[in-house]
């Protein structure tokens, strides 16, 4: 199954139009363009860059909701690999998990790839120092 993403308002009044157009269609186009516009401006806009699952991954984080958290930090690091604080935040918030082997697990790949990345250092310190 195909996933409709409109790119402008006109796609989305063209979609209300065919759909509404069979309903009433004296009015179908009027109501097509307020509803159209409606749902282009007011809707969600969902995380699409790895900036935006870190954001949303710390929402999450925030409200403690630990899953959702590492797996959308998980989609940030996916996106973004090279984004060395990125991979902290998602080790980090899987040591607040309660997580501490996939947490040093994650930290110690990030120190493969910069052995002297300061964030990481810290990091990977507290989780071993509090699991001990």
């Amino acid at each position: 199954m195909r996933l409709f993403k409109p790119q402008n308002t006109e796609q989305i009044v063209q979609v209300f139009h065919h759909c509404l157009g069979r309903l009433c269609p004296r009015i179908g186009k009027t109501i097509a363009l307020i509803w159209g516009s409606a749902w282009l401006f007011c809707s969600p806009v969902l995380a699409q860059t790895a900036v935006d699952y870190r954001q949303q991954g710390l929402a999450y984080r925030s409200q403690g909701l630990w899953n959702e958290a590492m797996a959308t930090l998980e989609r940030a690091v996916n996106l973004d690999p090279n984004n060395l604080s990125g991979r902290v935040l998602w080790g980090w918030t899987a040591h607040l998990a309660g997580q501490d082997h996939q947490a040093a697990a994650i930290l110690t790949a990030n120190l493969e790839r910069d052995p002297f990345h300061i964030e990481t250092l810290n990091a990977l310190g507290i989780v071993y120092l509090v699991s001990c």
